[in-house]
């Protein structure tokens, strides 16, 4: 026992029992810290998981029902309209449309068989076909057989002087030309010649550029004709004309399951899937029997719908969609695609943190670190901010009860003594028209020095009450039109119909700050147009006033906000300020919890906007 103890006594005299107990306090904390961050991170990641399926389930159903209601759209439409003249409206609306098609039990009604013209001149060989005064459908039908028959001889000049010397010209727009689908066919064949000759070594005539511009035009083209056409497309050389290829495949692969329902002749008046184990994954078929007994099925483009979706929605992080047996690589969320894509699956990635201990400790701890370094910064900034503002309006009320005594109280005495004069009965003419002057100018200071008193002060909010902006503004400018127009100026509103809650005599002094800069600061070469408006733009009231006046340089419009700031020059101004207008302004901007900016005006005038949130409007 005595041994112990003086072991015990000499840990305790080396200080070394109290570091291994501070290292042992240390540890349970670095422990506790770092289980209670793994839990934490674990609980979020749960929460956060079932918050992200939840929204990406909602995000389908959504999706679904526009998907739903577009097809319900179409159906109840081509009930009563003929397929032929909406299908290329609506491919150009939607572009996830693939196809309409309209059939009884007897015949192909919609798209029809697509017919061939035929003339004399294109029984003769290749070499002397001849058809120049033949219409335009044949001439082009004539340039197809003379290109494809010199391309076969290798003679790639006079391939391309068939091309090229026919019409219609192969450089026009498919879309401008007035050719039936057989002609659209024969034209885009001539372009496909035409770069298969500048691919084997003849000159460029923009051949590439122009087949590119006409595939996007060819998925119009009659599903037969279509066919015709894949067989002649070249290999795609570059990624936009593959999308373009693989999208007119997957067309034709749309007439092909249309061609399988209609063998097995389903009877269905409600509007349907049919998916067979032919077609393909990438092409929906909605079918439905219409009341006259007639069929009408309608196929939708897969991946250009599942563009569609993943563009229109950037609140998600990137989209990955993928047959429902794909296994995802990453660590991602994900979900059953909507009825009509169930072999689809809807992902979105997991952008949860890494599960590092050392990571998620430094994450857990830094942030009560900065906030402690932030905090003292923010108490240190916060009492020199308040110690600034504490002088300013000490200042302030120094300057306005300075400005009350030396300029209010003897211009009172210049008032009252050239009254006396102009009632007194021995001033001669001429001391008359002078003292009336006299009390003219007196006047007049006395009107600048309460503007100043005016705005001197800061502006806060009083008693807000509920407005009517319209009365409002209307108000404003039976005030001030007679002004604009004493000046010879124009005033025009933009009027705005809205209830909204402000300290209605604040606002009324910072608009007519804005209206009487707009009077003071007018171009003396120009006509003074003024423009006042109030409108609602996303969660704001934006109030602007535009003029054609002098205007602000660009390198000051953030410095004219502060108060006793003026901007020094040729015409600034016809009468007079003190650089507190504009700064009333801001204040009554933030006093609303809004903002205010200078931006362009009219003809390199100036434009103040106030941004106010409506949320602080409401009441």
């Amino acid at each position: 026992m005595n041994r112990i103890k003086k072991v015990l006594q000499h840990w305790i005299r080396s200080n070394h029992l109290w570091s291994i107990l501070f290292l042992l306090a240390f540890a349970l904390v670095t422990w506790m810290a770092i289980r209670t961050t793994l839990l934490t991170q674990k609980h979020q990641r749960e929460f956060t998981d079932q918050q992200t399926r939840r929204a990406l389930i909602q995000l389908i159903q959504v999706w679904e029902q526009g998907v739903d209601a577009q097809l319900d759209f179409w159906f109840s439409e081509l009930n009563t309209h003929n397929p032929d003249t909406v299908e290329r409206t609506w491919q150009e609306r939607t572009p996830w449309l693939g196809g309409i098609y309209l059939w009884s039990n007897e015949e192909m009604l919609y798209p029809i068989e697509t017919s061939f013209g035929s003339d004399e001149c294109l029984d003769a060989i290749p070499e002397w076909i001849d058809c120049s005064l033949a219409p335009v459908e044949i001439q082009n039908r004539a340039s197809v057989i003379k290109s494809t028959h010199w391309l076969k001889q290798a003679d790639l000049s006079q391939a391309q002087f068939a091309i090229l010397s026919a019409r219609p010209r192969i450089q026009e727009s498919i879309q401008d030309l007035d050719l039936t689908d057989a002609g659209q066919l024969d034209f885009i064949i001539r372009q496909i010649r035409l770069y298969q000759t500048e691919q084997l070594g003849a000159p460029i005539n923009g051949g590439q550029a122009l087949l590119g511009a006409s595939l996007k035009h060819a998925r119009q083209l009659a599903p037969d004709t279509l066919h015709q056409l894949l067989d002649e497309l070249p290999t795609a050389t570059n990624p936009d004309m593959a999308t373009q290829i693989d999208r007119l495949q997957r067309h034709s692969k749309g007439w092909t399951a249309v061609q399988q329902i209609r063998q097995s002749n389903p009877i269905n008046k409600n509007k349907s899937l049919f998916t067979t184990s032919s077609i393909a994954s990438d092409i929906l078929v909605v079918h439905s029997q219409l009341t006259d007994g007639q069929h009408l099925a309608i196929t939708l483009d897969i991946p250009t719908l599942v563009d569609t979706f993943t563009n229109s929605n950037p609140n998600f992080q990137i989209f990955t969609i993928e047959p429902t047996d794909s296994q995802f690589t990453e660590d991602v969320i994900d979900v059953s695609g909507p009825k009509y894509f169930s072999h689809l699956r809807v992902a979105v990635p997991n952008l949860q943190s890494p599960d590092n201990i050392s990571y998620q400790v430094f994450i857990t701890l830094s942030p009560i670190i900065l906030a402690g370094i932030f905090g003292l910064i923010g108490l240190v900034g916060s009492f020199r901010a308040d110690r600034r503002q504490v002088e300013f309006i000490q200042r302030q009320q120094a300057f306005i009860a300075r400005v009350t005594h030396e300029l209010k109280t003897p211009l009172a005495g210049i008032k009252l003594m050239s009254e006396s004069l102009q009632f007194g009965t021995d001033l001669s003419p001429e001391s008359q028209i002078f003292v009336e002057k006299i009390l003219t100018e007196a006047e007049r200071l006395e009107l600048r020095i309460d503007e100043i008193l005016q705005v001197a002060k800061k502006a806060t909010i009083g008693k807000p009450t509920r407005i009517d902006t319209e009365i409002f503004m209307l108000e404003i400018y039976d005030l001030w039109q007679p002004r604009f127009q004493e000046v010879h100026g124009t005033l025009r509103l933009e009027l705005l119909a809205e209830e909204i809650v402000v300290d209605k005599n604040l606002l009324l002094d910072a608009i007519s700050n804005l209206l009487s800069n707009a009077i003071k600061y007018r171009h003396p070469q120009k006509r003074l147009r003024c423009f006042f408006s109030m409108k609602i733009v996303g969660n704001h009231l934006e109030i602007s006033v535009s003029d054609n006046g002098i205007g602000i340089p660009p390198q000051e419009r953030k410095r004219v906000f502060d108060r006793f700031v003026r901007i020094e020059g040729n015409h600034r101004g016809f009468a007079g300020g003190h650089g507190l207008g504009l700064a009333f302004v801001a204040e009554t901007a933030a006093a609303h919890n809004g903002t205010v900016r200078c931006l362009d005006g009219i003809d390199d005038g100036c434009k103040i906007l106030m941004k106010l949130p409506m949320k602080s409007l409401k009441g």
